[in-house]
């Protein structure tokens, strides 16, 4: 059922002084940065009372309730959340174990394809499910204007994504990955297409992705050390982003969402490569 048509299943008659027949306001656990962000642009902020470990922006999200990462969440944490109507989240995040327990919660699981469309598609689901649909029209063609300014990039330009949570723990993204569908956006070729999702990084899959510029969250290039930490791992140097230091550092929730500011990020990193090559 859809969430437009449930909420008149929802009302709430309330027996006060004036009489007075009050809607209940939706009380939303958003799953996914993407979710929130969307959830956020569409002017439901208030009506968020919970969140996912991974949902970052806008940064006042931060004084919602954290239940964790998805991965590791529990039907006891969402039960607990107090007055809660309703989950949102990015089909396939959530567990199908967990869906089934939570009785009396509406559960709005979307899907999200990698694509621009895919991207406007989630968005305009989310703004009809919550009669948002104007709003959801507007952060759209705000969408479409953004990638109607992107500066021409060649697929010659060969762009890796790495993601660590330290210098022993980096992996490359491939295909089937938010980081390859921005890659693709720009015009760009993705250095590890040839496999799908996440891999560790090695001497062997960094020698056959041969990057012309490294991609990276703000987050991951501090931990690993900044410009002459990336340099040390072991045979960047021979690469053409090494030898250049090529390193495009973007915040992590505008390259690991993929909803309202998707035209943005493709901006920023399609801005970024054409400074590095007009620095060479």
């Amino acid at each position: 059922m859809k969430i437009h048509n449930l909420l008149s299943a929802l009302l709430v008659l309330t027996a006060c002084s004036n009489n007075v027949i009050q809607e209940e306001t939706p009380k939303i656990l958003s799953i996914g940065g993407t979710t929130t962000e969307t959830l956020a642009a569409l002017g439901l902020m208030d009506q968020i009372v919970a969140v996912d470990i991974t949902s970052t922006y806008p940064e006042s999200i931060a004084e919602k309730q954290n239940v964790g990462h998805v991965s590791q969440i529990k039907v006891e944490t969402i039960l607990a959340i107090p007055g809660l109507t309703h989950v949102v989240v990015q089909e396939g995040l959530l567990p199908e174990a967990i869906k089934s327990k939570l009785d009396g919660i509406e559960i709005l699981s979307v899907p999200l394809e990698f694509t621009t469309q895919g991207a406007k598609h989630f968005i305009s689901q989310l703004g009809k499910a919550f009669e948002k649909t104007a709003t959801a029209d507007e952060i759209n063609q705000k969408i479409s204007s953004d990638l109607a300014l992107l500066p021409k990039v060649t697929a010659d330009c060969n762009l890796l994504f790495l993601y660590g949570r330290g210098a022993g723990a980096i992996s490359a993204a491939g295909k089937q990955t938010i980081q390859n569908a921005y890659i693709e956006i720009i015009g760009a070729t993705n250095a590890c297409a040839a496999f799908d999702g996440f891999k560790l990084l090695s001497p062997e899959v960094l020698a056959a992705s041969s990057p012309s510029h490294i991609l990276l969250f703000d987050h991951t290039y501090e931990l690993l050390g900044g410009a002459e930490g990336i340099a040390a791992i072991p045979g960047i140097r021979a690469t053409a982003a090494g030898i250049n230091t090529n390193y495009i550092v973007l915040e992590s929730s505008l390259l690991g969402n993929f909803g309202p500011r998707l035209g943005e990020a493709a901006l920023a990193i399609s801005q970024s490569v054409q400074e590095s090559t007009l620095k060479l």
